[in-house]
């Protein structure tokens, strides 16, 4: 059934272009995706099932966060790497202050001193300290979303 769309001209690995473009695909998908989450076992743990999940994924996040930091620090002053490292500046500001406000604190100067690009070796440091205080308080969301699921 997965391999339908299986020719000698098409792909293995990429449904067509006109199998993402067709509405009947979707409203499947939805109501797939709908029977799944609110049939009468499922929808007694969906919520709390997403949140674990979703926990798992920010942890996921602030690692990937701390990664794209060794690499900016690695790159900060290489032309080569330029549009990269900006990329990654904005990144970071971006989920450090979306993270921040919902672990409900404040990213402060942290974040300030990544908008400006001023990341110098002696700010790395706290930089890598506020990440991992976030990490410590999405550890301990996810410890809660855990112990929810398990009632």
């Amino acid at each position: 059934m997965k391999k339908l769309h299986l020719t000698n001209l098409s792909s293995r690995e990429y449904v067509p272009v006109i199998g993402d473009v067709m509405t009947a695909r979707w409203s499947f998908e939805a109501l797939a995706v709908a029977q799944f989450k609110d049939n009468s076992y499922e929808k007694n743990y969906f919520r709390q099932r997403a949140e674990v999940s979703g926990q798992i994924y920010n942890m996921a996040l602030i690692d990937r966060l701390n990664f794209n930091l060794q690499e900016i620090s690695r790159y900060k002053d290489s032309a080569e790497y330029r549009n990269d490292v900006e990329t990654k500046l904005r990144n970071l500001n971006y989920y450090i202050d979306e993270m921040s406000a919902k672990a409900g604190i404040v990213a402060g100067q942290r974040k300030s001193a990544l908008a400006r690009g001023s990341l110098l070796l002696k700010q790395k440091g706290r930089h890598e300290s506020g990440l991992t205080h976030l990490k410590v308080i999405y550890s301990e969301f996810k410890k809660q979303a855990d112990a929810a699921e398990n009632l």
